[in-house]
């Protein structure tokens, strides 16, 4: 018997709500996830700014926005722009993958947003291999080691998780109806619940 019960792994086992965040994925505990719908895919652009209360805002553009278009959107939310790790020039925008997943962590859909390269190229890899053409018929495991610049991340496919198809579409039709991942451009919800 293990020490949580099955709520208290659930609740162990999220990270950040409805949206996972692969920096947050606990280095001893991967995400298995499974990809009930490749409609709902957002490829955007990321920069984030800071309001007035020092919060960090993401802003999110269809194309790759140059610097006045950053600032231009910023400012108009009352954001200035961050600077990078350097604390001397500004993050350039970075490209990111956004779409919904359901967790079998969580046992729920939940929203992956992806901005680290290898794993976006990854998983676009594993798209071309004919055996795994259709994504939402297999399972991924995300892995992540390290911490800060040392961190590594590993994508592996894995055969559908026994039994779990019909919680994966149950948990998506649940949600589908209302979902449009094109909300997070202006940081809606894209669960459709409520405004950002």
């Amino acid at each position: 018997m293990g020490l949580l019960s099955k709520s208290g792994q659930q609740a162990a086992a999220t990270t950040g709500g409805l949206y996972i965040n692969p920096s947050k994925i606990p280095s001893d505990s991967p995400l298995r996830f499974s990809l009930p719908s490749v409609a709902q895919i957002l490829e955007a652009y990321e920069a984030w700014g800071e309001n007035e209360k020092g919060d960090k805002v993401p802003f999110r553009f269809v194309a790759e926005p140059t610097d006045a278009e950053m600032e231009a959107e910023m400012a108009a939310a009352g954001c200035t722009r961050r600077l990078g790790f350097d604390n001397k020039s500004y993050d350039a925008a970075k490209f990111i993958l956004a779409f919904p997943v359901y967790s079998h962590n969580a046992e729920g859909i939940r929203i992956l947003a992806l901005s680290q390269k290898g794993i976006i190229q990854e998983l676009d890899r594993l798209s071309q291999i004919p055996e795994y053409e259709d994504l939402t018929e297999h399972d991924f495991q995300l892995a992540r080691k390290g911490s800060g610049k040392e961190t590594e991340y590993h994508l592996t496919a894995l055969p559908r998780k026994a039994g779990s198809t019909k919680a994966i579409n149950a948990a998506w039709e649940a949600v589908e109806p209302k979902f449009d991942i094109k909300r997070l451009l202006t940081n809606g919800d894209p669960f459709g619940q409520k405004d950002a």
